[in-house]
């Protein structure tokens, strides 16, 4: 019906522009990261306050967060883009455990770097997905995407936000075992920072 054909447009056309204000938000990361927001964080009490606002949507699927959290650990970065990166990262381990899931998250120093990793016993990455996983638009094609509907920028954006603060990200998987996102993050931020 002409109904339902309309209702199809509509919501195609909500998911482009969605999509266009996410390529918008990607570009203008290109200078992400501004010299005043840059500070020295408490980041175990940090990661433990968006875990916690994680909890309603881990709850839906009786699934449990495991916290391996170090006390104490501080970290010279921008807190928002912090914020940013675990939350992009908890958003996909959700989408990938099944009902009764678990999604362990540590954070910990070693020497110079804060290392944050979270690891999901969801369904996993295919091999052959894994070496584009951080690609714009490239999307894994399990029904770990498509029930979620993503339009493969989360990992891109997340990719380019650690390493904007001088990090780096990898990741690891076992089909239908999980994956384990790390992410290490310069205890001081030692990038020149360009004098706007």
């Amino acid at each position: 019906s002409d109904e339902k054909n309309w209702e199809q447009i509509e919501a195609n056309i909500a998911q482009l522009t969605l999509l266009v204000e996410r390529l918008k938000n990607t570009f203008r990361e290109a200078s992400l990261v501004a010299a005043e927001e840059i500070r020295f964080i408490d980041c175990s009490a940090l990661t433990e306050r968006v875990i916690d606002s994680f909890e309603p949507r881990i709850v839906q699927k009786n699934g449990v967060f495991l916290r391996a959290i170090d006390p104490a650990i501080s970290l010279q970065t921008d807190e928002r883009l912090y914020s940013q990166i675990l939350s992009n990262l908890l958003s996909n381990a959700i989408k990938a455990i099944d009902q009764d899931g678990q999604i362990r998250i540590a954070l910990n120093s070693d020497r110079k770097y804060v290392v944050l990793t979270v690891t999901d016993n969801g369904i996993g990455i295919p091999g052959k997905d894994l070496a584009h996983l951080f690609d714009r638009f490239y999307r894994v094609d399990s029904s770990r995407n498509r029930s979620a509907g993503g339009q493969g920028l989360g990992l891109a954006i997340t990719r380019n936000i650690v390493q904007q603060l001088g990090g780096h990200i990898e990741v690891t998987s076992k089909l239908g075992k999980g994956t384990t996102f790390r992410v290490r993050l310069p205890e001081e931020f030692f990038r020149p920072l360009s004098s706007k």
